[in-house]
C-alpha cells in the first residue's frame, strides 16, 4: 500500500464512475492538500476529466490527488448509482 499510480477522472469528474483495480470508489471528503477548503480552481477540476494520482491507503481507503493539489478521500464501494452529466 502507499504506491501511487496515474489516474484520470472521466468527463464528469467525481460524478463519473471511479473504477480502479476492478473496484468502484466513492468520494467522501476533499481538501486543498493542506486540510483547508478547496480553491475555486481545485473545485472546477473535480467536475471535469482531470489527471492525478490514485494512492491506496488501506484495503478500502484511497486518495486521489490532482495536479492542482486537491486531495479526495475515496472509499471502496460495492455499487453506486450514477447520474448523467452534461
Amino acid at each position: 500500500m502507499g504506491d501511487s499510480m496515474y489516474f484520470k477522472l472521466l468527463h464528469c469528474g467525481l460524478l463519473s464512475p471511479i473504477d480502479v483495480d476492478g473496484s468502484l470508489w466513492d468520494p467522501r471528503t476533499a481538501h486543498d492538500g493542506s486540510g483547508g477548503a478547496l480553491s475555486d480552481e481545485q473545485s472546477d477540476e473535480l467536475v471535469n476529466g482531470t489527471p492525478g494520482t490514485f494512492t491506496l491507503r488501506a484495503p478500502d481507503l484511497a486518495e486521489f490527488r490532482t495536479t492542482l493539489g486537491a486531495v479526495v478521500q475515496l472509499h471502496r464501494v460495492e455499487a453506486r448509482a450514477y447520474r448523467g452529466c452534461s
